[in-house]
């Protein structure tokens, strides 16, 4: 499975076929699937903004090690000749608490309802469950 890359703030007269573009180019590949792309205005400057999400059809060597690289921080990646960039990191897709705990309550579901006798409840949520002591 391909790693979804984010951009989280751009200029506003940035687009998704520029975004492809220069990505494209960057993984010298076409593997660029799919470039999502949200509007935003900053609340404290009134400036407006966009916040892409990029997908990709398959990777190559110079995608994985531009991953590897990117770590939490971002990577940035100069798209014209003024020096202008875009930080560039991995896309990892926050899930709620209440998310979470319908995710691990159907994983529960699975194992019968029941939890395995290594388990003990240790508080309010089903996400609390630890390994019991022996």
């Amino acid at each position: 499975m391909t790693t979804s890359l984010y951009i989280n703030r751009a200029h506003s007269t940035t687009n998704a076929k520029q975004v492809k573009d220069v990505l494209n180019e960057a993984f010298q590949e076409d593997i660029v699937k799919t470039v999502d792309v949200l509007e935003k205005t900053d609340t404290r400057t009134g400036e407006k903004f966009k916040v892409y999400f990029i997908h990709f059809k398959k990777t190559n060597a110079v995608y994985d090690g531009f991953v590897k690289r990117i770590q939490e921080k971002g990577v940035p990646i100069v798209y014209d000749d003024k020096e202008h960039y875009w930080v560039v990191s991995k896309f990892v897709k926050k899930v709620s608490a209440k998310d979470a705990e319908k995710l691990a309550g159907s994983k529960l579901q699975k194992m019968g309802g029941k939890l395995p006798s290594t388990a003990k409840y240790m508080g309010g949520h089903i996400e609390t469950w630890t390994k019991a002591k022996a």
